[in-house]
């Protein structure tokens, strides 16, 4: 079974036209104690609400403060898979409070608390970002320094797995999303091609996509990135629903 969600926190999707696809609304606009940080009842409160729905399908999370939502999908996961991310951070920071779950750190909850994680292949991120940490023994780095180099040699490590994806928009470069975060370089062009490298050699679990606007960006600037995100997003959807079409959807026991 396939079940596309809109989460929406800030009502930002409500002017969302190109998301005409089949999904599920889910208005989180009032549940307290979400923003950035996600606190033990907000944790429980959206545990209990997505325990209804599958893990399969596209899911969008709003901007990227609640990016930490992808933990709650694939700790469903009870069977090996790999978790490939594509983002301008690392999403491994500590935690200010231990077991605070936050879009800053929930990488490293994922690697901490899901023992069927095999692999994480992270994408985007500067090589800086990588040097300043001690990356986990299942972490693949792919750097936006080895994309402009062409460098994936270490897509050839990653094990033929079934793969959840999750994508935050801020890993592309402000001609084709405007987010509340600071932004990588990367073109939409390559990142299709690395969703469909993804996608040939790996069943797909499900997908995420988060890396919306703020709403309280300046109003012209506000227009500007519904515009720009808008696109992106409707190219990203058909993008996927091609690929999804396509490829089968894994099944989770």
């Amino acid at each position: 079974m396939t079940q596309n969600l809109i989460l929406d926190f800030n009502h930002i999707y409500d002017r969302h036209d190109p998301l005409t696809w089949p999904f599920t609304y889910l208005d989180l606009s009032r549940l307290p104690e979400t923003n950035m940080y996600c606190s033990d009842q907000a944790k429980k409160a959206i545990t209990r609400l997505l325990s209804i729905f599958p893990i399969q399908g596209i899911h969008f999370l709003d901007n990227g403060n609640y990016h930490y939502l992808t933990y709650f999908f694939v700790m469903k996961i009870q069977k090996p898979f790999n978790l490939i991310v594509f983002d301008h951070h690392t999403d491994m920071q500590d935690a200010l409070f231990e077991d605070m779950l936050s879009c800053g750190n929930w990488i490293k909850e994922v690697l901490k608390a899901q023992p069927h994680l095999h692999q994480l292949i992270l994408i985007g991120p500067e090589k800086k970002a990588f040097d300043a940490m001690d990356l986990h023994h299942k972490c693949i780095s792919i750097t936006y320094e080895d994309l402009l180099a062409k460098d994936l040699e270490m897509l050839n490590s990653i094990d033929s797995l079934p793969s959840y994806i999750s994508i935050d928009k801020d890993v592309l470069s402000d001609h084709y999303a405007l987010t509340n975060w600071n932004q990588g370089k990367m073109s939409l062009p390559t990142l299709e091609k690395l969703l469909a490298i993804a996608f040939v050699d790996h069943p797909i679990i499900g997908l995420d996509i988060c890396g919306e606007a703020d709403l309280s960006m300046p109003l012209p600037l506000l227009e500007e990135a519904h515009t720009i995100n808008e696109k992106t997003d409707a190219s990203l959807l058909q993008f996927i629903k091609t690929w999804m079409q396509l490829k089968k959807i894994e099944r989770i026991p």
